[in-house]
């Protein structure tokens, strides 16, 4: 980050992340009613969140997900005109033959708003596309295939720009070769702080490559937007891997907007990163964990990107990639797969912050596997 850019630059907001480590696999089955007739819905999505694993009812309303890594996960169901439902799965139970009920919607169907200004609707978007889907190269190829059903609202006072959708955003990340159907929850953009969030849930569906040429792109962009991510990193803290896969880890004070203090010393681990039980970690610590990924560089798009934050003409220097992270909780839990008990209670800065959704992989990404 900027010297003087003190502020969370960005962050995401990703429900119930899970890395997924285990080699046993587990099933995952039911069926889905409408509550109101008992009838069998036929055709609802039935996906974990933030994964490739996913399905549709069939004509009697069961589902199916097989070989299902261990691990907690966020079971989705959506289907048109229905509320959404999500139930929290641990693998290491019995969750076999669920009998899940949806209740209809009264509002989805309802009337929708839309802007006349159609200028001013393109602005918008554009704001919305470059702190939604980043300005990497991988944003550069990524493209969302139905924007209309945007919505957008924009306080004048405190100059805040939000937007929703009644419907999943279709996004196509030719970069990483991921089909996303995203289900926007909520999206920010404060322009005098110069913060932006999102907060919703992806399930990924791999596109076909065509041809040998993009395939091998694909794996190898994939394994570089894991290499030094968030991801990456709990995954080290987990397996105490986190120094070998390259990670330097020091504590930052911030007292103000233009002073940032960072220890000459590196973190203890076993002063912020603990066993809690059999099952689970608890990070904590003060102030920001200031985490610099010391096997690759910043890109070329980053550097531009912190210069048109600092108002510079040119790009910084370049450095190791540099990111912070603080809780705005006393701790986050943590389960042995990578699973993130309250993922909305932490904030990201500098690299972690400009890697946004063009940058993100599907939580059931296996780099071995690549």
């Amino acid at each position: 980050m900027h010297r003087f850019l003190v502020l969370i630059t960005g962050l995401l907001l990703l429900l119930f992340s899970s890395t997924a480590h285990a080699q046993n696999k587990s099933q995952i089955s039911g069926a889905v009613f409408d509550a109101e007739t008992d009838q069998p819905i036929i055709g609802a999505h039935v996906f974990l969140n933030g994964t490739t694993l996913g399905t549709v009812t069939g004509n009697d309303g069961t589902f199916k997900l097989p070989d299902i890594p261990e691990g907690i996960y966020q079971l989705v169901i959506r289907y048109v005109g229905f509320q959404e439902y999500g139930q929290q799965i641990n693998t290491e139970d019995s969750e076999d033959n669920l009998t899940i009920y949806l209740r209809e919607d009264l509002y989805e169907l309802g009337e929708i708003n839309v802007i006349s200004n159609r200028k001013q609707w393109l602005e918008r978007l554009e704001t919305f596309e470059t702190k939604f889907l980043g300005v990497s190269k991988n944003a550069e190829q990524t493209e969302i295939l139905n924007p209309e059903i945007l919505q957008f609202e924009f306080d004048e006072k405190n100059r805040i720009l939000t937007a929703t959708a009644y419907e999943p955003l279709i996004i196509h990340n030719n970069g990483l070769g991921y089909e996303i159907k995203f289900y926007l929850k909520e999206f920010f953009f404060d322009e005098k702080n110069f913060t932006s969030a999102y907060y919703g849930i992806p399930f990924f569906n791999e596109m076909e490559p065509g041809d040998k040429e993009t395939q091998e792109k694909w794996i190898k962009n994939r394994k570089f937007a894991y290499w030094g991510s968030l991801q990456h990193f709990i995954e080290s803290l987990i397996e105490g891997t986190y120094h070998e896969q390259g990670f330097e880890i020091k504590a930052e004070i911030r007292e103000n907007r233009r002073f940032r203090e960072v220890s000459k010393d590196t973190v203890r681990i076993s002063d912020i990163f603990y066993r809690k039980d059999d099952t689970t970690y608890e990070l904590s610590f003060k102030h920001f964990l200031n985490v610099t990924y010391q096997k690759e560089i910043e890109s070329y798009e980053y550097r531009m990107w912190q210069s048109v934050l600092s108002v510079e003409q040119k790009p910084r220097t370049v450095n190791l990639q540099n990111s912070v992270l603080t809780l705005k909780t006393e701790s986050l839990l943590i389960d042995q797969s990578g699973y993130v008990y309250n993922p909305q209670n932490y904030l990201v800065g500098g690299y972690w912050a400009f890697e946004v959704l063009a940058d993100l992989l599907p939580i059931n990404y296996k780099l071995e596997e690549n």
